[in-house]
């Protein structure tokens, strides 16, 4: 697979909307087409197919056959060489921030150009800047915004890239305004209305205002009913709510009619996963077997890594619950979750989320916390250690009217919650050769995590 670059910023896919809108909306300027008339109505046609990606097929290759053209008639002209970056920047987009390494390399090397030919050319350097920004070079995208918008002070998307570094540096008033400002000054562009939605949604989601996020949501699809990304994106919002999941699936299936594109898949089966483990959860057996065969349509896919990716708390442990409930689970041995936990911790800084399966061979206390151990030795790191908390401890203690290391000492149980690497520190004067060692917990936090491994459904399809 061709690596990717990303900006590893927290910005989702704005800053990718933004690089992909941006550089066609800018007033087309007499420095930027050196060509003759027919040559600019056709880098114009090419433009406008550009500008229906990725709604119509074709759109991209028809453009670049148009741009060609026009190169090998004349090589000088500055816009050609911009459109080419812009097809390159559009047919090498993956999702969220990332592109393919050749397709950034290769829209550089011809947004180059066309300053170069033209050093005027405004939408030029705002493409550019944006792939200074996406790349991590703050300062060059600043210098690029900062000449565009000598060239063309009046444009709107210039706001919004000024909104980009703002929402970065945690600016959020600077940002806000910038937002704003880039609305009103295209009050008619619909393209300029449906991304200042975007930028207001990213000033309200930092400020935890979810009624204004949906509104927005709404608003954007309302501008613009075309857009598959607004459904998409709203799809995304709604997907980890409770008592929203029809809805997530509803804007996620809408998305996918108007275009069937990967990014709306992924909050599709999420929503539909975590409607599934509700309808488990309820009792719902006919509809939750509805709602898994619906879903495995789409592929077979780690569901307790994809639900712990996109959503926390109460909706991961619900799903991991109906895995286990239902048999689906995929059972995690200690010598497996050590393994997988730490490379998840090493290569991510994640946690591992699951249904782990062991014989408790030794407990262990230390105040109010109660300690079972895959293996004899705590201390061994192949031991994978079950930790109840104090309030489990209590729960467990008023449930069972005994200790839980009493209750299930050698025998074979079940947990369901996150593997998770701890270091330990070692204390001076042992005879350990280092200064600390990792250890691999499951907390229970809940009693109903853990059972004993008698009588659990078995199904062939692991999720």
């Amino acid at each position: 697979m061709t690596p990717c670059l990303s900006s590893n910023r927290p910005s989702g896919s704005r800053l990718a909307f933004w690089l992909l809108c941006v550089v066609c909306a800018l007033p087309v300027q007499a420095a930027d087409v050196a060509g003759d008339e027919d040559e600019r109505r056709q880098l114009e046609e090419a433009e406008r197919l550009i500008e229906a990606w990725p709604e119509r097929d074709n759109a991209l290759s028809d453009a670049q056959r148009m741009v060609d053209a026009v190169l090998a008639r004349d090589p000088e002209v500055s816009d050609a060489y911009r459109l080419r970056a812009m097809i390159l920047m559009r047919g090498g987009y993956i999702s969220g921030d990332d592109y393919r390494q050749d397709a950034l390399v290769h829209a550089e090397r011809n947004v180059d150009a066309a300053i170069a030919k033209a050093p005027d050319n405004a939408r030029a350097h705002v493409l550019r800047a944006s792939i200074y920004r996406s790349t991590g070079r703050d300062a060059q995208s600043r210098a690029d915004l900062q000449r565009a918008e000598a060239l063309a002070p009046d444009n709107p998307w210039i706001q919004f890239g000024w909104a980009d570094h703002d929402f970065e540096d945690k600016q959020w008033n600077n940002a806000v305004r910038r937002c704003r400002e880039g609305a009103r000054r295209a009050p008619d562009d619909i393209e300029v209305q449906v991304y200042a939605r975007s930028c207001l949604i990213r000033y309200h989601a930092q400020a935890g205002e979810e009624a204004e996020m949906e509104k927005l949501h709404r608003e954007r699809i309302a501008i613009k009913p075309s857009a598959a990304w607004s459904y998409g994106s709203y799809a995304q919002f709604l997907q980890c709510r409770p008592g929203r999941r029809d809805d997530a699936i509803a804007q996620a299936k809408a998305a996918i009619a108007i275009m069937d594109y990967g990014l709306a898949h992924r909050p599709l089966a999420i929503a539909l996963y975590l409607r599934w483990a509700d309808e488990v959860r309820a009792g719902q057996s006919a509809r939750a077997e509805a709602t898994w065969r619906e879903v495995r349509a789409q592929g077979a896919v780690d569901v307790a890594a994809l639900i712990e990716e996109a959503c926390s708390g109460r909706a991961l442990y619900d799903t991991l619950f109906a895995l286990r409930a239902t048999g689906r689970a995929r059972m995690y041995a200690p010598g497996e979750a050590i393994l997988l936990a730490t490379k998840r911790h090493d290569e991510t800084g994640r946690m591992l989320p699951g249904v782990f399966r062991m014989t408790v061979a030794a407990t262990g206390r230390d105040g109010d916390r109660v300690y079972l151990n895959s293996i004899g030795d705590y201390r061994d790191p192949r031991c994978l250690t079950l930790r109840f908390v104090p309030k489990a401890l209590e729960a467990f203690r008023a449930a069972h009217g005994m200790e839980p290391d009493a209750f299930f000492e050698g025998k074979d149980v079940t947990v369901v919650g996150i593997a998770r690497r701890v270091r330990i520190e070692i204390l001076p004067g042992s005879n350990a050769t280092e200064s600390h060692q990792y250890r691999t917990f499951v907390d229970i936090v809940e009693i109903d995590q853990i059972r004993l491994f008698e009588d659990l459904p078995v199904s062939p399809d692991k999720g």
